[in-house]
């Protein structure tokens, strides 16, 4: 059989053939929020801790949280914000190791090692569009780069554009050197550690992945396969607490008409060409803010108030799931809700989950799990 660009004939006819009959990877169908996913107004409910613009990153030391707000490196106390480092660039990725030293990632494509009880930089590095960091062990970082054409806060434009050149790699804090895992992903964005194996989430794949290593030592793949898929929204960041609970946050949902785009290549380049971003038919991490973004029709709204189930681009999801990584349990900020775009949670030490809603600026405690 021929091969065209790494695909056999066959392989390309399977394609056309998708294409033309909507189908497969071509299919425009998004799977419902139902069963352990059905909707609720738990974040809504949830305790505030601080509002903080454009919460992102969160980790914890001790007894106190820290994340990230653009440039900021921040510090909660008492439920206070305090600035602790002002970085020149956007951070991307955080991640907490011992000794109070905390990975960074930039979107100037720089990793740092930043020690926070001596206000040093320890380790400095570059690296391609870092979305996600998890200290392995006290001397190895797995790193997400989300993908070799965009920075990170691009994401939307690499979901246009059908990404798929992004990459995991072990990152050695004492030699500095550079070990490939697997590429050719679609944004890994989630990082977590469970019984020694690496769990990732792969936000335009709609999946959760798992990797077991062999026991070389260098990081070399043993078994490779999607545990999670057909999510109905983007999966971000993933979290395990001390008594082995996981937690997915999903940042944005997936639907029907942002799923019908991107299989349409000429107006998704024009689109790119001659529309604002903040316009796309693109998720959002907080959508309705503007009455010139689509989807204003009857559709989502009566009599100017926004339908809970209406199909918008921003929503607030978290699930938790079991130990075979299927949902058990979801809280959610429905489409009129205000805790939307969950991209990232952390645990407390009395297992309270603390999630950051990018959407709507918010730090939040969900105290009943």
């Amino acid at each position: 059989m021929g091969i065209i660009g790494g695909k056999t004939v066959l392989d390309s006819i399977k394609t056309k053939f998708n294409q033309f009959l909507g189908r497969g990877n071509s299919s425009i169908f998004v799977p419902p929020m139902d069963g352990r996913l059905k909707a609720n107004d738990i974040l809504d409910n949830s305790e505030v801790l601080c509002e903080i613009e454009k919460i992102d990153n969160l980790t914890v030391h001790g007894n106190h949280i820290y994340a990230s707000s653009l440039n900021k490196l921040m510090k909660i106390n008492e439920n206070v914000p305090e600035v602790i480092q002002t970085f020149d660039n956007e951070i991307t990725a955080l991640a907490m190791g011992e000794n109070g030293v905390i990975a960074i990632g930039l979107s100037n494509n720089v990793l740092l090692c930043y020690n926070i009880d001596h206000n040093s930089i320890a380790v400095e590095v570059e690296f391609e569009c870092i979305t996600a960091l998890l200290f392995w062990n006290a001397e190895t970082l797995i790193v997400a780069s989300g993908s070799q054409q965009f920075s990170a806060p691009e994401w939307r434009s690499d979901l246009m554009n059908l990404g798929s050149t992004g990459s995991l790699w072990a990152f050695n804090l004492e030699t500095s050197s550079k070990n490939y895992i697997v590429g050719e992903l679609k944004w890994p964005a989630g990082l977590c550690k469970f019984n020694d194996r690496l769990i990732f989430s792969e936000a335009w794949n709609h999946s959760v992945n798992l990797i077991e290593f062999s026991e070389s030592g260098i990081f070399e793949i043993h078994s490779f396969k999607e545990v999670l898929s057909r999510l109905p929204a983007y999966p971000s960041r993933i979290v395990t607490t001390q008594d082995n609970q996981i937690w997915l946050c999903l940042f944005a949902p997936r639907n029907q008409l942002i799923e019908f785009v991107l299989t349409e290549k000429d107006y998704r380049s024009q689109m790119l060409a001659q529309v604002d971003e903040r316009f796309w038919i693109a998720p959002s991490f907080r959508a309705g803010l503007d009455f010139r973004e689509p989807l204003q029709g009857g559709g989502v709204k009566m009599m100017g108030v926004l339908k809970p189930w209406a199909p918008v681009f921003s929503y607030g999801l978290v699930v938790k799931l079991d130990k075979n990584f299927q949902p058990e349990k979801s809280l959610h900020s429905r489409a009129d809700g205000q805790a939307h775009g969950i991209t990232s949670a952390t645990c407390l030490s009395e297992g309270d989950l603390i999630l950051s809603s990018r959407g709507n600026n918010k730090i939040i405690r969900c105290m009943e799990q």
